[in-house]
């Protein structure tokens, strides 16, 4: 039995272990200061994603580009989770985020803000670090305790000239830099990738580093990045939602026909009946198949949204392979391959009924 007496010497001991490994762990950070963000288990994304940022937090001067699939994420573990770990330890000294809009960049901000206001565990551990600063608080820029800004602006504001002691940002961060893109004109699309490119090049720090995330919508910056498409010295990452397909197709058709109606199953239809159909022959028809965050989306889940938006979208979405609504040469080709499937589609279906 533990003596009381030894009781605040154990607890004072554990935050110091905790925070020696935190210090070396993006993750356990993550998990211990902020669980309430990262209730899941990290998926494969995940991990890989901490440990290029904690190396590149090392050796500096290095170009990340990660592609998500959308809703998975990797902005709360880049944008808040990893600045709030460069705050607490004094990685950086400037950290820059770049978004879309105005409305996102401050809704960063104002989660990185809350957490340092509030966060009862960060408040604890760093108490000469966490809580409001004095010194300047404001909507699109703040300076902590231990005078480390984070500035967040859009991708079409002049930054060139944004210093703090003196230094440009010693990180910037790209956060979803294409969401909405795919509704603008080709030379708008074309224009901003090259603002982009321009703000990398000139208002970072000799031994800053870039880190740009989001899902390949359409072919705008990131899909640029990735494609290695003049954007020499870069480390890319592409992620999937789906990385194997199931191999019992039979079952899957069934599957989609009770999902949109065209079938029965226990004299009923439609979306419900047919996740019964799947938890029914669940083995069967995942069978082959593998998923990039089972914890947060299972295989009959994502196959759910691939006939609920359509298999275009899905593919931008959830698999990081971006539709080119300005190439008619690509959009020909998937408009052939999608008559293709569909007339494949049909021929199954024919056959099947004629059995």
């Amino acid at each position: 039995m533990i003596n009381k007496e030894h009781v605040p010497y154990i607890w004072r001991k554990t935050n110091q272990l905790r925070y020696e490994i935190c210090k070396e762990s993006l993750l356990f950070f993550a998990k211990s200061y902020l669980g309430h963000i990262f209730e899941l288990p990290p998926s494969l994304m995940h991990k890989e994603t901490a440990s290029l940022l904690q190396m590149a937090t090392i050796q500096r001067n290095n170009r990340l580009a990660i592609a998500e699939p959308y809703g998975y994420g990797l902005s709360n573990l880049v944008s808040i989770g990893y600045i709030l770990w460069s705050i607490c330890y004094e990685y950086e000294t400037f950290i820059l985020i770049v978004s879309s809009s105005k409305q996102q960049g401050s809704e960063i901000l104002e989660a990185v803000k809350n957490e340092l206001k509030t966060n009862p565990y960060l408040l604890n551990d760093f108490p000469e670090i966490a809580g409001k600063s004095k010194r300047h608080w404001q909507n699109n820029s703040i300076i902590t305790r231990n005078k480390i800004k984070i500035a967040t602006c859009r991708l079409n504001q002049r930054t060139y000239v944004n210093r703090h002691l003196g230094k440009r940002p010693s990180l910037m961060v790209f956060d979803n830099i294409d969401e909405g893109v795919e509704i603008l004109k080709k030379k708008v699309v074309k224009k901003r990738v090259e603002k982009a490119k321009d703000m990398a090049n000139k208002s970072i720090d000799p031994r800053g580093n870039i880190i740009a995330i989001g899902t390949m919508i359409c072919d705008a910056m990131l899909t640029d990045i990735i494609n290695m498409k003049n954007w020499p010295g870069w480390t890319c990452k592409k992620y999937q939602a789906v990385l194997k397909w199931a191999t019992n197709e039979k079952l899957w058709q069934k599957w989609k026909s009770i999902y949109r109606c065209d079938s029965v199953y226990y004299y009923d239809y439609g979306s419900k009946v047919a996740r019964k159909f799947f938890e029914d022959h669940k083995e069967a028809m995942t069978e082959g198949s593998a998923v990039l965050w089972p914890e947060h989306e299972d295989y009959c889940t994502l196959m759910d949204q691939k006939v609920s938006i359509g298999k275009e979208k899905f593919d931008a979405e959830k698999q990081n392979e971006p539709y080119y609504p300005y190439d008619s040469k690509i959009n020909r080709a998937r408009q052939m391959i999608r008559a293709l499937e569909a007339e494949a589609e049909a021929e199954a279906e024919r056959k099947r009924r004629a059995r």
